[in-house]
């Protein structure tokens, strides 16, 4: 009877056991799946906890227009290069000619001539009698490949990268708004070729960011030939390199730094930064308070955390816009900061996701305040995820590249761009300058 006992004792708990197994693995499941829709780098649409508004917290409406303290500016009127007089000579109801003018009024209209140009250049092969050199006579508007000036060209440029208009929208707008008649692989070819004139720009701002003392780094997924590529995004405060990459690891870093970095290097908290050597590293604020509001919304230790990060946030804005930067006082605050956040490896978490912020914020708990040592680094890296938009937004419209010429093409342009943008070159004039030029030199 005993042994029966002992026995039926011995199945029930394997049984148990067995149960458990299977309980312990569908948790360690539920949780990765948890911890995949927690992560700050999914798009807001797929968050599966979202803020839950009681009767009494009302919503309260969205504030519309410029937030306060916002300087307003009036645009300066243009000087008119023509003045055309709409003083009546009959009455546009009886057809009378007795008219008295009440009130006179005056508004200065901006526009632009869309007119097609069709030219037929005669140019010759010389040789001066001279020298004997040989050479072909040349001009800005003469182009020394296809039969598209640089006017209509420099738009497509503009209209294909800044624009993120894909090649079969753009052939429509030509030929509809500016009644130039080309294919999609027309609009391909022309747009690709002149691409390739500035090759030479991209490899100064490659060389420029490469010699920097201060880069931010960001990157997003760009598909290529149905192939997951990455868009990178490395920028200083005048230059900006996008590459297209296979990579979202270090060795892109490296493509461009070399084995180290002799400067601070501002990114999120993506490992693959860890695997790269830099002098100092800056981590965005911008990222971990998001996560911690996230936070915040679903535990009371969530929003204890969230209002200890906004205090030091708001330390941080505040002495770098009055200019302290390295000063004795700072220098005491950030060594108190780094103790403290040392010290919440310690607690003891009932949320797991409130306590892998803490151990992050621990981890890199040198790396959050380099900005205050510095006055050219930033708390955030805002500036990088801003012009790495411009390549989603074209990812979105036209989904992927499908050549390695159409790839490089695109890092080529949208380095040159961005980088006039931060240095208010005119874009447009600025492809239109250098194609004509191109076309000088050719010819």
């Amino acid at each position: 009877m005993c042994d029966r006992t002992h026995a039926e004792l011995d199945r029930l708990l394997s049984e148990k056991e067995e149960k458990i197994a299977k309980l312990e693995k569908r948790i360690e499941k539920l949780e990765g799946i948890i911890a995949l829709y927690e992560s700050p780098h999914i798009p807001s649409s797929k968050h599966i906890i979202r803020e839950v508004r009681t009767p009494e917290e009302p919503k309260e409406p969205a504030k519309r227009g410029a937030p306060e303290g916002h300087v307003g500016a009036t645009r300066q009127k243009p000087k008119p290069n023509r003045i055309i007089d709409l003083k009546p000579k009959s009455c546009p109801v009886c057809g009378r000619k007795n008219i008295t003018v009440l009130d006179e009024h005056s508004k200065v209209v901006e526009d632009i001539a869309i007119v097609k140009t069709v030219t037929e250049y005669h140019y010759y092969d010389c040789r001066c009698e001279h020298c004997k050199g040989m050479f072909a006579t040349s001009d800005p508007e003469l182009p020394s490949e296809g039969c598209f000036g640089p006017n209509i060209t420099s738009l497509w440029e503009m209209m294909y990268y800044y624009g993120a208009m894909p090649f079969d929208r753009l052939s429509h707008v030509s030929k509809n708004c500016f009644g130039v008649e080309i294919t999609p692989g027309g609009l391909h070819n022309a747009v690709y070729r002149n691409s390739a004139i500035f090759q030479p720009c991209f490899d100064g701002i490659a060389k420029r960011v490469s010699r920097s003392k201060y880069a931010r780094s960001d990157e997003t997924s760009y598909p290529f030939n149905g192939e997951n590529y990455w868009m990178w995004n490395i920028s200083t405060a005048k230059d900006t390199l996008v590459l297209i990459r296979k990579n979202r690891n270090a060795k892109v870093l490296k493509e461009v730094f070399g084995e180290f970095f002799d400067g601070v290097l501002n990114s999120d908290c993506f490992r693959a930064y860890d695997r790269f050597k830099a002098r100092e590293y800056q981590k965005c604020w911008a990222h971990v308070l998001r996560d911690a509001k996230d936070l915040a919304k679903n535990s009371e230790e969530g929003a204890e955390l969230y209002r200890k990060l906004l205090h030091m946030y708001d330390y941080i804005r505040n002495a770098k816009e009055k200019h302290r930067e390295d000063s004795p006082a700072v220098r005491a605050w950030m060594l108190k900061q780094k103790r403290e956040m040392g010290s919440w490896i310690d607690r003891h978490y009932m949320s797991k996701a409130v306590k892998n912020l803490a151990l992050r914020m621990s981890k890199y708990s040198e790396h959050w305040f380099t900005c205050l040592k510095y006055d050219f680094v930033e708390p955030t890296n805002n500036a990088s995820e801003r012009d790495i938009r411009k390549g989603v937004i074209a990812r979105k419209i036209s989904g992927q590249h499908r050549s390695v010429q159409g790839q490089h093409a695109r890092e080529v342009m949208m380095s040159t761009l961005l980088t006039n943008q931060k240095r208010d070159i005119n874009p447009f004039q600025f492809v239109l300058d250098g194609i004509r030029k191109h076309n000088l030199c050719q010819n």
